[in-house]
């Protein structure tokens, strides 16, 4: 890496922005990433603050590989170093409550790191991964074709340098950020003063609107292929990707039909720019970084359990390890999968039921919701009763069927001497006696105590 400190700000904007709910952030890197680096890349990320930032902890994870010499780190910096890979990777299978992870290295780092991470399953929701590849790798090299079969099904954020294609990359030189102001300026008071209508002299609202416009066309300015921003910190440029599957032939689909997806798609992998970093411009968000937008997983696996349930689901196993499916079901999680875009990977088991729960307080479930809870599979795609049971330890989709059955029971007798207290529940009936025996004494003390009638004098039958 030509500097690391390109990485320290790309991250503070990042943290801004997709990452402002990080907490707790686990940052694994190699010898690249020496002590000050490390040290200035913690507290910039720790002083982050502002509206909608979480205020994070930063724990780091120096490895050791491709027999790189250990060095020791700073006593102030409070973080873990010197391990091996398999040492991290355990740490993050025993701790289910690390969730956010930067790694940054180069390509034999990254490609160790995250085939063990993606090996044990680790590369996955609720987790959110960013790798920063810290030094220029070739489109065509070698490990692209390795790597991208592991990034297009797993929820990762690529993040490498982008070359300009005009101009050689060049590093900060001491004056150049000076030079580039002046010219920046000069550029945008040019093309301000060519518009009869701006002008600095005029009354404050013209003056106000002429301000507004020299920094606008300023940014521009700065973000110009020719312009000097390119041979100054031209190299501080990166490009946030994400790679995924393509199914092929999809784009030629009509969207608002009911396909299916056929059976051992091909696909191919495609790599999308989600956002582009620079240190005049910040970070710009092109697309969702990392997640997946709704309705598109981007063809990502996932494990749908199935278990014989006629008419809904048919399972016909005619020979071992070779199973014939139908129903109902069956095809609309084919239409599911052409609609958000995910790849179906069936898990059918014959001797497997829909589920029941035998032990409540532990949440231990057999059958196919057993399955699902234990994450064997993702999607259970049977018909089940939504019972309280059920809804307390599953999600359920929008009921799509009615079942036509009908429970009948026999009919209570109305005819009896006692019919015309139905009207009334017992304790009302009691409610009632009661008020017709007190409001009578209740009348004639409220009577005798009135002082109407000695007002009056009307006592004594007068």
């Amino acid at each position: 890496m030509r500097s690391v400190d390109d990485i320290i700000p790309m991250l503070i904007d990042m943290k801004y922005d997709f990452m402002s709910e990080w907490d707790d952030i686990h940052l694994v890197h190699d010898k690249r990433l020496d002590t000050k680096a490390l040290d200035d890349l913690i507290k910039g990320l720790k002083g982050v603050t502002g509206p909608g930032v979480v205020a994070t902890t930063v724990t780091t994870y120096r490895l050791e590989i491709n027999d790189y010499e250990f060095e020791g780190e700073s006593q102030e910096l409070s973080h873990k170093s010197g391990f091996n890979t398999s040492q991290v990777l355990d740490m993050i299978t025993n701790d289910k409550s690390m969730k956010y992870f930067v790694v940054i290295g180069g390509s034999k780092t990254i490609e160790e790191f995250i085939t063990g991470a993606h090996q044990r399953a680790l590369i996955l929701e609720p987790r959110k991964w960013i790798v920063i590849i810290a030094e220029p790798i070739p489109d065509t090299s070698h490990f692209w074709s390795r790597m991208n079969p592991i990034f297009s099904v797993t929820d990762v954020a690529i993040v490498k340098r982008e070359i300009s294609v005009y101009s050689a990359c060049s590093e900060l030189k001491e004056g150049c950020q000076m030079r580039l102001a002046f010219e920046t300026l000069r550029n945008a008071i040019r093309k301000v003063i060519e518009f009869p209508f701006y002008d600095f002299n005029d009354t404050k609202q013209v003056k106000a609107q002429t301000k507004n416009r020299v920094i606008a066309e300023m940014k521009l300015e700065l973000g110009n292929e020719r312009s000097m921003s390119q041979y100054c910190g031209n190299c501080d440029r990166f490009v946030i990707q994400s790679i995924y599957k393509h199914r092929i032939g999809s784009e030629n689909e009509d969207k608002n039909a009911f396909n299916e997806v056929e059976d051992n798609p091909e696909f191919k992998v495609l790599v999308e720019n989600t956002a582009i970093w620079s240190p005049f411009k910040g970070l710009l968000d092109q697309g969702k970084v990392l997640g997946y937008e709704e309705g598109n997983l981007k063809n990502r696996d996932l494990v749908v359990g199935i278990v014989n349930q006629p008419p809904l689901v048919n399972i016909r196993q005619p020979y071992v390890n070779e199973s014939d499916i139908n129903g109902t079901t069956y095809h609309m999680v084919k239409i599911l999968a052409t609609k958000m875009n995910f790849t179906i990977l069936w898990n059918v088991d014959s001797t497997t039921t829909l589920g029941r729960l035998v032990n409540k307080e532990k949440k231990e479930w057999t059958g196919m919701i057993g399955k699902l809870l234990n994450k064997e599979v993702e999607i259970a795609a049977n018909g089940y009763w939504r019972t309280v049971d059920r809804m307390d330890n599953v999600d359920f989709t929008f009921p799509f069927d009615k079942e036509e059955m009908s429970m009948m029971i026999q009919k209570t007798s109305e005819d009896h001497k006692y019919l015309f207290l139905t009207p009334f529940t017992w304790d009302a009936w009691v409610s009632i006696l009661i008020t017709v025996i007190v409001m009578g004494p209740l009348l004639w003390i409220v009577h005798r105590s009135s002082k109407y009638y000695d007002y009056y004098n009307m006592r004594d039958n007068k």
